[in-house]
C-alpha cells in the first residue's frame, strides 16, 4: 500500500483462487442491488480517498472506456465506493471513508 501525504492510499491485492484476466460482472437481485461479486482476476487495484468528492475526479477519468461494474456511490450499508473495469483490463475499487 502507498499512502500519499494528502491521505490517498493506492494498493494492489491478489485474489484466492484467481485465474487471471478478464472483466469482473456483478449480478443483482430484483430490486438492483448487488447480490454477488462474480471474476477471475488475480489482482484488484484499491483507490480510497477520505471523501466521496476527493475521488470523483479520479473515478471519471478511471471510468472513460471502462465498464463500470459498480458506480461510484454512497452505500447503504457505510462508506462510498465503485468499481470498474478500466480500458487496459485493470479493474479497479475506488473508495472514500465518509
Amino acid at each position: 500500500m502507498i499512502v500519499a501525504e494528502n491521505g490517498f492510499k493506492l494498493a494492489a491485492y491478489d485474489v484466492f483462487g484467481g485465474t487471471g484476466g478478464g472483466l469482473a460482472g456483478s449480478s443483482t437481485t430484483a430490486t438492483g442491488r448487488a447480490a454477488q461479486l462474480t471474476h477471475s482476476e488475480a489482482l484488484f487495484v484499491l483507490l480510497s480517498g477520505d471523501t466521496l468528492d476527493e475521488v470523483t475526479d479520479l473515478w471519471s477519468g478511471l471510468a472513460e472506456g471502462a465498464t463500470v461494474i459498480r458506480a461510484l456511490a454512497p452505500t447503504p450499508w457505510g462508506a462510498p465506493y465503485g468499481m470498474l473495469t478500466d480500458r487496459l483490463g485493470v479493474t479497479w475499487i475506488v473508495g472514500a471513508v465518509s
